[in-house]
C-alpha cells in the first residue's frame, strides 16, 4: 500500500516544478477545461477515477478509511490551482528574496574592493 502513498519531491530550494507521485490510475496530468454551471475552469489535472471509486492508500489517518472519487465539479477551485507554476505566490516570494540577498551580496563585495584598492 506504501506504494500507492503520494509524496512530494521539490527541486532544489523550492523552484516552481513540483511533481506529486500518484497511482496511475488516479491522475492524468494534462491541461483541460471543465465547464460547470456557467464558470470556465481550468483544470491541469484530470481525473481518471470515475464518481464513487475507492481510493485505496490515499489515507493519512490511522483509523480512517480510504476516501472516495467525487466529481470534478465537487472539488474547491483552489484545488486545482495548486501545481500550476503561476500560482506559487510563496514560490515568487521566496525568488525575490534570493535575488535581493544575491544583490546585496554583489553590492558588498563590490563596495570592500573598492575600498582596499584606496
Amino acid at each position: 500500500m506504501t506504494s500507492f502513498r503520494r509524496s512530494l519531491y521539490f527541486n532544489s530550494f523550492f523552484s516552481n516544478k513540483i511533481t506529486f507521485k500518484y497511482s496511475r490510475h488516479f491522475l492524468n496530468l494534462t491541461k483541460y477545461i471543465l465547464i460547470t454551471r456557467g464558470d470556465y475552469r481550468h483544470f491541469s489535472i484530470k481525473t481518471l477515477a470515475p464518481e464513487g471509486t475507492i481510493l485505496k492508500g490515499i489515507n493519512i489517518y490511522k483509523k480512517g478509511s480510504d476516501p472516495v472519487a467525487l466529481k470534478e465539479s465537487e472539488y474547491p477551485n483552489w484545488l486545482w490551482k495548486i501545481l500550476d507554476e503561476d500560482s506559487s505566490i510563496l514560490d515568487k516570494e521566496i525568488i525575490k528574496k534570493k535575488e535581493y540577498k544575491k544583490n546585496n551580496k554583489e553590492k558588498i563585495k563590490t563596495n570592500n574592493f573598492l575600498k582596499s584598492q584606496l
